[in-house]
């Protein structure tokens, strides 16, 4: 684990930027926690995303895959004069590393189609709200939000439809139509840009779906498309 100080946050410019430019606050590299992270590419940005739960990792992909979802920042940095006033007026304690108090963060910030925004917090599952000192931090979160009339919601991993989540994965690591190199992988772009819509709630067999949908003519057409002009292939 790579320590790093807040000073030195401030000074990458951590929680500025949008999309493609967005700088998170907390680093894969930096996370002390327990468990797996997560450094999937954002498809439509480009940008590597720096997720540190399993959970984090499933609701990105599912919010990603959104169409009302624009954008998607992740621990993004709460101000920490606002909070410490919060937790102060809550008589609650606020995050800290020995004497210092530390930047409370969302796990999710998504801006929507529409611009407006909402702040989604990712648990494992409900008993988590059974420890009184998250809970309080929770609390300080949520009024943080509301302070600034942002919608807060908390989810659950143990809600998540994990069929889904890995079908819409599995689609869009072929986003790109330069990785198209087979029936297969064809299908799976056609998906990813929700041009073919199959129930991805349910276990896809993307084999022999290509094999009874996508004919030898189409492939062979969406590489000549491909070829003469690619940004353009799915207008054509």
């Amino acid at each position: 684990m790579q320590k790093i100080t807040e000073a030195t946050k401030y000074k990458e410019k951590r929680g500025t930027g949008k999309g493609k430019d967005y700088k998170p606050w907390i680093l894969t590299r930096e996370y002390s926690g327990q468990g797996t992270c997560y450094n999937p590419i954002d498809w439509k940005t480009g940008r590597q995303m720096q997720l540190l739960t399993t959970g984090e990792y499933y609701y990105w992909y599912l919010y990603r895959w959104n169409d009302h979802v624009a954008d998607i920042r992740e621990h993004y940095p709460l101000h920490i004069n606002e909070t410490i006033k919060l937790a102060e007026m809550l008589g609650l304690s606020h995050p800290a590393k020995g004497s210092d108090f530390i930047h409370m963060t969302t796990d999710l910030l998504l801006t929507l189609t529409d611009g407006t925004e909402k702040a989604i917090s990712v648990k494992d599952n409900r008993n988590a709200l059974d420890d009184i000192k998250q809970l309080g931090y929770l609390y300080i979160e949520m009024k943080y939000w509301q302070m600034h009339d942002v919608p807060f919601e908390i989810v659950f991993r143990e809600d998540i439809d994990s069929t889904l989540v890995n079908n819409v994965r599995l689609s869009v690591d072929y986003y790109d139509p330069m990785d198209v190199h087979d029936k297969t992988s064809l299908l799976k772009n056609l998906i990813a840009h929700k041009i073919v819509k199959p129930d991805l709630s349910k276990s896809i067999y993307f084999n022999e779906l290509a094999d009874s949908i996508i004919t030898d003519e189409f492939y062979e057409t969406f590489l000549q498309l491909r070829s003469k002009n690619p940004e353009n292939i799915y207008h054509a």
